[in-house]
């Protein structure tokens, strides 16, 4: 079975230059983990992306959503809340995301 190892979008929607992974012209990056996680406020591109690894899946969700915006966020919800259980967050080797998790955890423990 293929992996996606790296993605390279350029002037698609909300994504003007986006590069993730490992890519053809960015061979030295760190290949894409089982798993990678896409998170940040409204309007990013986040859909969009989601979109380009899985063709029109926005608008599957929003078809098994009734149309009702409250319906997809439930539905959003539901996979956030099913997907949280496979995450292993110490083993995300991300420099940003460790000092993110270092950062919580310190105010956590104070």
């Amino acid at each position: 079975m293929g992996k996606i190892e790296g993605i390279k979008i350029q002037n698609y929607g909300a994504l003007k230059d986006i590069v993730l992974g490992k890519t053809r012209t960015n061979q030295n990056a760190k290949a894409l983990g089982n798993l990678v996680a896409v998170i940040g406020p409204s309007g990013n591109g986040k859909s969009t992306l989601a979109d380009i690894v899985y063709p029109q899946g926005y608008l599957k969700l929003k078809k098994r959503a009734v149309g009702k915006y409250s319906e997809i966020g439930n539905a959003k919800c539901e996979w956030a809340d099913k997907i949280g259980k496979c995450l292993h967050l110490h083993e995300n080797s991300s420099p940003s995301y460790q000092y993110f998790i270092g950062e919580l955890e310190k105010r956590i423990i104070a």
